[in-house]
């Protein structure tokens, strides 16, 4: 049996599409499918395209506006679970920090956080919406920390300083009801 495109050439298999027989030098592969020289606009065109790729659900302007009150929630509805749980840990963990330390001083962070994610939730469903593609990655997230690099120090040691300026101020009353004990 011989390849179809050249007559000359022994087959080595079939094209998955239109079963014709082809030799080693013809088979292309389309999204893991191997077909023919004929077959492969065809094939292009029922591949699903990765620019086109659309994470889950993203078309429901409503439900992702309420979502992305939540930090991280919205990411998480359209499939972009990594984003999503770094956005949502972020929040949640400067709550945790607020509340232990007693410090007033994270409230600027949860701002940032919520205001941050609001609008990435809100521009990543326009992009997924428009047929690019979006990465489920958190490599966004840390390029704006390498971009501002500057005011994110100082916002950091601002927080730090007030975090440490709080903590004696926690520790001071449980260390005077241990002095007091006789």
């Amino acid at each position: 049996m011989n390849c179809y495109y050249h007559p000359d050439r022994e087959a080595v298999r079939r094209c998955d599409k239109c079963g014709q027989l082809m030799c080693q030098e013809c088979p292309v592969d389309v999204d893991g499918r191997i077909v023919c020289k004929s077959c492969v606009s065809i094939a292009l065109e029922a591949a699903p395209s990765k620019r086109a790729h659309v994470h889950g659900r993203s078309s429901n302007l409503l439900l992702v506006f309420l979502l992305a009150m939540l930090p991280g929630a919205a990411h998480m509805y359209m499939g972009l679970m990594k984003r999503g749980m770094l956005i949502l840990s972020a929040f949640f963990l400067s709550i945790w920090v607020m509340s232990e330390t007693m410090v007033d001083s994270f409230w600027p962070v949860l701002v940032l956080v919520i205001i941050a994610s609001f609008f990435d939730a809100l521009n990543t469903r326009k992009r997924i919406v428009a047929g690019d593609y979006v990465e489920d990655t958190v490599a966004d997230i840390t390029g704006f920390f390498k971009r501002f690099r500057i005011p994110v120090l100082i916002f950091t040691a601002y927080i730090l300083f007030t975090s440490f300026a709080g903590y004696g101020r926690l520790h001071a009353p449980f260390s005077q009801v241990y002095m007091n004990v006789s």
